[in-house]
């Protein structure tokens, strides 16, 4: 079966094929999607509503980095 990932990012695409073979992961490209989510959560759900529609099994992340030393930044 097939996923299409909402993103642009070949790395992402290649990375989420090994995390969820066998199922077979596309790209699919969107355009910018606003991050106006306050978790990774939300922005990965607002990258999914933007792709929804446009292929039959629609999935997104949204990862970033938390560091302790820094105060949580970058964050999201």
């Amino acid at each position: 079966m097939k996923l299409w990932l909402v993103t642009s990012n070949p790395h992402k695409v290649e990375e989420a094929a090994r995390i969820l073979a066998p199922w077979q992961v596309e790209s699919l490209v969107v355009g910018e999607v606003a991050e106006t989510g306050l978790t990774f959560e939300q922005n990965a759900r607002l990258k999914a509503e933007a792709g929804r529609g446009r292929a039959p099994r629609v999935i997104a992340e949204d990862s970033g980095l938390v560091v302790d030393g820094l105060g949580g930044a970058p964050g999201v």
